[in-house]
């Protein structure tokens, strides 16, 4: 498994930090899947109930890319969607819906997400999206270490206020 871990990190991924999914969904069986699947992929984890736990756990975590159910309670997918990008720093983990009808992918593609899949999932389609989703949003930092710099649980650089590594 460790050689399959290896071989699914996006190029310029640092051995000991790989990209940071957080997986947003009400259902705690879809969470358990998705977190279990992923993590067997290579990526490491983080999970909410909703998307006002996302929002708290986005702030700590610093995912790399973030996957959410869209119909929640407490605050649904596209309702978090929007408040992430208005109160968190550039640059933003990219956003994947996940959502069981067609009005809900429409929600969430209006909500600005950079990717919307339909349930049931695909669960390797998934995987290369977000395998996708996290090069872009390192390439776009414009360097390769950019991905290991979202990690954000006190294990890569701290960042200052203008995102920039902070001086040690």
């Amino acid at each position: 498994m460790a050689q399959a871990r290896e071989q699914g990190k996006p190029e310029g991924q640092h051995a000991s930090r790989p990209p940071l999914v957080l997986v947003v969904d009400d259902d705690a069986a879809i969470r358990a899947l998705l977190a279990a699947f992923l993590e067997d992929e290579g990526f490491a984890v983080a999970t909410a109930a909703h998307g006002a736990e996302a929002l708290k756990r986005a702030a700590v975590r610093r995912p790399s890319v973030i996957v959410t159910d869209v119909r929640m309670p407490v605050m649904d997918g596209p309702t978090f969607v929007r408040r992430y990008r208005a109160e968190h720093p550039v640059p933003h983990a990219p956003v994947i819906a996940i959502a069981a009808s067609r009005a809900g992918l429409d929600d969430a593609t209006a909500a600005g997400v950079d990717a919307a899949l339909p349930k049931p999932l695909d669960l390797e389609h998934l995987v290369a999206v977000v395998r996708g989703c996290a090069a872009a949003a390192a390439a776009a930092a414009g360097n390769a270490g950019a991905a290991s710099r979202h990690w954000g649980d006190g294990g890569g650089p701290a960042e200052g206020a203008d995102g920039a590594p902070a001086a040690a």
